[in-house]
């Protein structure tokens, strides 16, 4: 398989790229990042994997951005005997086209050229190596997967000297040996399959039907036996009825006698309790009349002392009281006179305040004649511009139409054929659709409806149009009908018309904004009727500010301001007298506090004694008449008569309860009632057991009944009948298919053993090529399945999953060259190796440049790089920069 030409045009960020291919060395191509160099792979797989008509995400990813047509891609190549030319283009103007010049010339189109593309790589070129030799930037740096190139396979088998290459007569036994082993096994898991696993099945089948069929017999059998034992244990339980009951009716006639003793004892408690309890209030009640006489005869004492406190105290703050009456008076003066300037001040600030507020009115009136004006003007300049209709979208939907209209028209252009008329000398007129053609120049036009000539009046020619080319002249209609739609709705005639409308549009939209803006700066961020009810506000208040300013100055008896005064000094003025006032009353309140201060102390102390005086008062006449209001009750020795009566009833009551409680001991009571307990609740689960055991009963007698009819022992030997069968049938396969996995292990032992031996010319190439990089102790270890799994450097042997990033690629690169020359050229595929080598430093970069120079002068192997000279040391490569 090689590669001749390449052309691309519109894929991703490739515009138009054609590239020639020599028929064997290495090809160098050299271009910066996003020229598109990794796109050339990913075209060439498009086009030998995927039809022109799929939809594939990859193929929408393969579309330029910005344009809309269809990627487009070329390729010139030989396999085996053929050269052909094979091209497609995708998503837009879709077409496949086949060219094959050699060995016999064919030119196929659609998805017969795909399939038969499809079928010749299939049949001569190795498409597992064609992948398999490629090294890309964004694949993984694992091992090359070779195992399944039939090519390789028999190049290694030749260099093996091995007797049977592939598709001989030793493949021939392992496939017809293979064959039968998968009539039995599965090919992965190795589980029965096809006739064995049926019959494995069937054997299963029938096993179970055997032991469901003795599973049957051996319930009935089990029925059997438990029907006997629940018709003995049914008997039993009729004679533990009886027993049960006797014992019970004994119990009940000796707990009846017991039950007297219970409830006189009973009787016997309550009467104690009641007397102790009647004992208890009489003793408390005595109790609190002791402690009542004590507590009327404390506050009586408490009393006494409390007003002999209260009179000392009052003749020594006598002196004190009339020094602060005196101080009293001046206060009062003072705060007379403070009241007098506060009135004064308060006049004085409602003029201030009148004046201030007039002022604010008259600039809130100003800015909402200024707001209202700016509001008039915006008003305008949007009724101009509601008068000019065409606005940016009815703008773009006239352009939207008309550009469409002439893509419309540039379709049909492309795709209709065309009719051309031009008069030579001495021929007749001409007339199309029944008019002259005046052809005064040569007249063309492209034939997308139908076209009547006459030539002479003499011959008429009709010209029809094909389906496509009828679909895009309705398309033109369409799109001539959308323009015209536009330009109606637009209010204009004409796509020139349209835009000159938008200009003034857009000029008068310019004064709208402009117009809000002036109105915005002049709001401010407020609104207008929030300016407009503050204005009504203002035009209140001064008046009312006014009527108190009069009538304060009316109320006045000081001396009033001057009329020309400001009032802002008469409120200064007025500030001042008031602030002397103030400091003339906090003088006399001083002066005042300092005379009630001298007596302070003692003044509190006095406080302290009269609210004492009171509560002990108050407290002594409470406990005085409740003292008296008890006695009137009960007298103090008939509350001793009670306790003492109390007593003896309790003790009587006392000794009472003890013979009771000694009887109910003796006839001891609680094991008499756990006796009871027991008795009644044996005979009902007696009772309830002889119906459980006889529903059982009758279940079992049932299950035997329906079982009778069931024919289970027939079907036991028909079961077992059919098990025996299949067994046999089963064995027999058993033994073929042993046999046949027996032959299949030897004869695939056999050919690993082949394989092992050509592994040896591929480890070989890798180990002959590597020295040239790593130097003479080079050597590789190289798996059944081709892979290289480790590299010994120096003695040194490292698996090749811990290598280095380098080593990996540069082994991967040099597996790949190795194949190459393992392979021959008629059988070969091309080498790409797309931006590899990055992670090597100079020195190996130049060694696996001179390991390029060891390769098959037959192979064909490209390279792709983003870095100018990075294979400048292969001398003999042709290099092409993009």
């Amino acid at each position: 398989m090689r590669l001749h030409r390449m052309e691309i045009r519109d894929f991703k960020g490739i515009e138009h790229r054609e590239l020639r291919f020599p028929d064997r060395g290495i090809l160098v191509v050299e271009g910066p990042n996003e020229v598109g160099k990794t796109s050339m792979i990913e075209a060439l797989d498009l086009l030998l994997d995927h039809k022109d008509t799929s939809r594939r995400a990859e193929i929408r990813a393969a579309r330029p951005i910005g344009r809309d047509v269809g990627p487009f891609v070329e390729v010139e190549m030989s396999t085996g005997p053929y050269r052909f030319t094979y091209r497609k283009r995708w998503l837009r103007r879709s077409l496949t086209e086949l060219d094959v010049t050699a060995p016999t010339r064919e030119q196929l189109v659609g998805d017969v050229a795909h399939e038969r593309v499809r079928a010749l790589l299939a049949q001569t070129a190795d498409l597992h190596l064609w992948r398999a030799l490629r090294l890309m930037q964004a694949s993984p740096l694992d091992p090359a997967e070779l195992s399944g190139s039939p090519a390789l396979a028999a190049a290694l088998d030749r260099a093996a000297g091995a007797a049977n290459a592939p598709g001989g007569e030793g493949d021939t036994i392992l496939a017809a040996a293979e064959e039968v082993y998968l009539r039995y096994f599965t090919a992965k898991s190795g589980q029965p399959t096809g006739e064995y696993r049926v019959l494995g099945e069937r054997l299963e089948r029938a096993e179970a039907a055997v032991a469901a069929a003795q599973a049957g017999l051996d319930e009935v059998a089990a029925d059997v036996d438990r029907h006997a034992r629940l018709q003995a244990e049914i008997t039993e339980c009729a004679r533990q009825e009886t027993a049960a009951r006797a014992a019970l009716d004994q119990v009940e006639a000796h707990w009846a006698d017991v039950e007297d003793v219970v409830a006189a004892a009973q009787r016997a408690r309550r009467a104690h309790d009641d007397a102790r309890r009647d004992h208890d209030l009489a003793i408390g009640r005595a109790q609190e009349r002791a402690r009542a006489v004590r507590d009327l005869a404390e506050r009586e004492l408490a009393l006494a002392g409390a007003r002999s406190t209260l009179d000392e105290l009052r003749e020594r703050l006598a002196p004190d009281d009339a020094a602060a009456a005196g101080r009293a008076a001046e206060l009062d003066a003072a705060v007379a006179a403070e009241a007098r300037t506060r009135a004064d001040l308060v006049a004085a600030r409602a003029r201030a305040e009148h004046a201030r507020e007039a002022e604010e009115l008259r600039e809130v009136e100003a800015r909402l004649d200024r707001i209202d004006r700016a509001s008039a003007d915006l008003h305008a300049a949007r009724a101009a511009a509601d008068e000019a209709p065409v606005d940016a979208a009815a703008l773009r939907r006239v352009e939207d139409a008309a550009r469409d209209l002439a893509v419309a028209r540039a379709r049909e252009d492309a795709v209709s054929a065309r009719v051309s008329v031009r008069r030579l000398d001495g021929h007749p007129v001409v007339e199309v659709d029944g008019s002259p053609l005046i052809l005064d120049a040569p007249w063309e036009r492209a034939l997308s409806e139908p076209v009547t000539l006459v030539v002479g009046g003499e011959v008429e020619i009709a010209l029809a149009p094909d389906e496509a080319a009828s679909r895009l002249a309705a398309g033109v209609a369409q799109a001539r009908e959308a323009l015209d739609d536009a330009l109606v709705r637009a209010g204009v005639d004409s796509l020139d018309a349209a835009r000159a409308a938008h200009d003034v549009r857009r000029d008068r939209e310019e004064d709208v904004r402009s117009a809000r803006d002036a109105l915005a700066a002049l709001l401010s961020g407020d609104n207008r009727d929030d300016l407009a009810a503050a204005r009504d506000r203002l035009r209140e208040r001064p008046a009312e500010n006014a009527e108190n300013a009069e009538s304060t100055e009316g109320a006045d008896d000081v001396e009033s301001t001057a009329p020309t005064e400001p009032p802002e000094a008469g409120l200064t003025r007025a500030r001042e007298a008031h602030d002397a006032a103030r400091d003339e009353v906090e003088r006399v309140r001083d002066a005042h506090h300092a005379a009630r201060e001298s007596g302070h102390e003692a003044r509190i102390e006095l406080a302290r004694a009269e609210s004492l005086a009171e509560a002990v008062a108050a407290e002594t006449a409470g406990l005085s008449a409740r003292l008296a209001a008890a006695r009137e009750a009960c007298a103090d020795a008939d509350l001793e008569s009670a306790r003492e009566s109390a007593a003896a009833r309790a003790e009587e009551a006392s000794r009472e309860a003890g013979r009771h409680e000694q009887r109910v001991r003796e006839a001891d009571v609680d094991a008499l009632r756990t006796q009871l307990e027991s008795a009644r609740a044996e005979v009902p689960g007696v009772l309830r057991r002889r119906r459980e055991l006889e529903d059982d009963r009758l279940r079992v007698a049932a299950r035997l009944e329906h079982a009778g009819g069931q024919g289970r022992r027939e079907a036991f030997d028909a079961a077992r009948s059919e098990h025996a069968h299949v067994t046999r049938l089963f064995e027999a396969t058993t033994r073929h298919a042993q046999a046949a996995r027996l032959l299949r292990t030897l004869l695939r032992d056999e050919s690993d053993a082949a394989r092992r031996a050509y592994v040896r010319p591929f480890t070989d190439a890798i180990t002959r090529l590597g020295r040239v990089v790593y130097g003479a102790s080079f050597d590789v270890e190289v798996a059944d399945d081709l892979s290289v799994t480790s590299r010994t450097v120096d003695g040194r042997a490292v698996p090749f999953a811990h290598l280095s990033s380098g080593a990996k690629e540069q082994l991967a690169i040099l597996t790949r060259l190795a194949c190459a020359s393992v392979v021959d050229a008629e059988h070969g595929v091309p080498v790409l190796i797309d931006d590899a080598l990055g992670y090597s430093d100079p020195d190996k970069l130049r060694r696996v440049c001179a390991a390029f120079g060891r390769l098959d002068p037959g192979a064909q192997v490209v390279l792709l790089t983003c870095t100018p000279g990075r294979y400048s040391a292969i001398g003999h490569a042709d290099v092409v920069r993009l």
